[in-house]
């Protein structure tokens, strides 16, 4: 199993002097940053937390506490791809996609709040339609800036994380 790369930090000494300490915290910022801006963060309903994969390769990314602690304490303007997952009577898997740019900075654990009523939506226009029993599950991806993920980019993350195999179309189900 190859393993994958830790997004990290460097921990800052308790014994730091002000001055010290304002400059690892802004390389902290600053590579926090940079980190922000090469992964995608995905979320599934059917995982128990979000995941960065890289925005390079698409491989997914492990992250330490630390990291983790920053992330959640940085503000970056977020652009949000809200995805439905479905599965095609004929077996075959397809994904809708819908870009929503957040245009003022904030914090990764509000991007649920902010995108939740909006996906909702999106998911009941699909209940109406004739897509009704194809739908698998809701997700979404975010990335720093202006950076939107493209289908077959987004199919393939969804795929590696197991969420077309662990999971089943209502129509399938029927069965």
């Amino acid at each position: 199993m190859k393993k994958r790369k830790v997004v990290s930090t460097p921990v800052i000494p308790s014994y730091a002097d002000k001055k010290q300490r304002a400059r690892l915290i802004a390389i902290q910022q600053k590579m926090i940053r940079k980190h922000m801006s090469e992964n995608y963060f995905v979320y599934a309903t059917d995982q128990k937390s979000v995941l960065p994969f890289s925005k390079y390769n698409l491989q997914e990314r492990g992250i330490d506490q630390a990291a983790a602690d920053l992330i959640n304490k940085t503000e970056i303007k977020w652009s949000i791809t809200l995805c439905v997952l479905m599965r095609e009577k004929n077996g075959k898997n397809k994904i809708i996609m819908e870009p929503y740019l957040i245009k003022t900075p904030c914090l990764h654990s509000e991007i649920q709040g902010l995108v939740t009523e909006i996906h909702k939506d999106m998911i009941l226009e699909l209940c109406e339609s004739r897509w009704a029993d194809n739908i698998i599950l809701p997700a979404w991806i975010a990335s720093s800036g202006e950076n939107e993920i493209d289908e077959i980019s987004a199919m393939t993350i969804f795929e590696k994380m197991g969420c077309y195999d662990n999971n089943k179309a209502q129509w399938e189900d029927n069965q």
